[in-house]
């Protein structure tokens, strides 16, 4: 009897190239990846356990060969293998930033309208992060829960890594709900207070925290007004912090 997972592999190769990496789950990509370097073998499981070990594909690609190493399943080759690849992939990502103008997000509308079209592409509940400049110029977005949770899932200290080592000041943090209103939980706002609490101590301001449901969404800080230019509150609000009058 053949196996169930017969054509598997092949399927999953298929359906990346006729409907591309967005319509495809995060675990799913890595488990294309591992074909190239686990033969003959069902990586799902792996794909899993790297996800659940280290959070998310950048937790992957971040981490130490030593620290792969621990999951069972990836060895030294193996290991090497995926942060080559996950390297270099970001490595091509971060220069094409750098070769265009990056875009601006600077106002309330163009932040809630962005994540709108970002989960449309993306149906599955997960939370993500879009590290930016004083100038809110986007410098990066990560998927900080990719593994059907909510906000509450979210470890902070992975955006924080990132957000330094990008050289960030501005986190906005959007997380959907697929079946449910554009309004945030009781463990939302929760989650989000410890996230802010993380990232300031850390230097960096989380400016607001939107909550996506189909074309609806919520921003449930609120620290500025709809109609409102964030660079410039952004500015406003940073004095505030520190004091310092305005003119």
């Amino acid at each position: 009897m053949p196996s169930v997972h017969a054509g598997h592999r092949e399927r999953m190769r298929e359906r990346f190239l006729s409907s591309g990496a967005e319509s495809m789950r995060t675990y799913e990509l890595l488990e294309i990846l591992l074909y190239h370097i686990v033969p003959l073998k069902d990586v799902n499981p792996l794909a899993h356990a790297l996800l659940r070990r280290f959070g998310s594909a950048d937790g992957v690609f971040s981490a130490t060969e030593e620290a792969l190493c621990e999951v069972e399943g990836i060895g030294p080759r193996a290991s090497r293998f995926l942060l080559q690849n996950g390297r270099a992939a970001a490595a091509i990502v971060s220069a094409s930033l750098w070769e265009s103008e990056p875009p601006i997000y600077d106002n309330y509308a163009l932040l809630g309208e962005f994540f709108v079209s970002y989960f449309a592409k993306n149906t599955a509940q997960a939370t993500v992060a879009m590290l930016l400049d004083a100038s809110m110029h986007e410098i990066a977005l990560l998927e900080l829960a990719p593994l059907d949770f909510g906000s509450a899932g979210v470890r902070p200290d992975r955006a924080v890594e990132r957000a330094i080592t990008l050289g960030a000041s501005v986190i906005v943090i959007a997380h959907n709900h697929p079946y449910g209103p554009a309004y945030p939980s009781h463990s939302d706002v929760v989650s989000s207070q410890v996230m802010e609490k993380t990232f300031s101590e850390c230097g960096l301001l989380l400016l607001e925290h939107y909550v996506i449901s189909g074309r609806e969404y919520v921003g449930f800080h609120r620290r500025f007004g709809v109609k409102e230019n964030l660079a410039e509150a952004l500015c406003r609000f940073i004095e505030s912090k520190e004091g310092v009058p305005k003119p």
